[in-house]
């Protein structure tokens, strides 16, 4: 992703000359940026002080972050959904070509069957 060349501080300054009366085109023209960028940025940041836009920066990076953990868990769920509807056996070639086998084992605990990822390709293999 792109990072912009106006950080938080900079981009409110320039959307506080707007609100001190300004020209939007004075201001493009100064700033070397499109009318469409100030006005995003007025949409974005409108009537925020610079905490509130690191606040936002923040939360929007934990979001990413936290979106990535579900998509992991997610893949790894259907990998043992996968494993598991074979009823334990390794898994077979597909037609991309020869897959890893699955290890499958029995744990101590009841009898529940223990895939092991790193063998699937999920995990690698120092993980495991």
């Amino acid at each position: 992703m792109r990072t912009s060349r106006f950080s938080e501080e900079q981009v409110l300054q320039i959307l506080q000359e707007a609100r001190a009366g300004t020209a939007v085109k004075v201001l493009c023209a100064k700033h070397n940026i499109s009318p469409a960028t100030f006005h995003a940025w007025k949409r974005k940041f409108g009537g925020m002080d610079v905490s509130e836009a690191r606040r936002l920066r923040s939360l929007a990076e934990e979001n990413a972050r936290l979106k990535r953990l579900v998509a992991d868990k997610e893949l790894q769920i259907q990998i043992l959904q996968e494993v598991n509807a074979k009823n334990g056996e390794p898994v077979g070639q597909t037609a991309g070509g020869p897959r890893q086998r699955a290890r499958v084992r029995v744990s101590g605990r009841g009898g529940v069957p223990c895939v092991g990822l790193a063998a699937v390709g999920v995990l690698p293999d120092a993980v495991a």
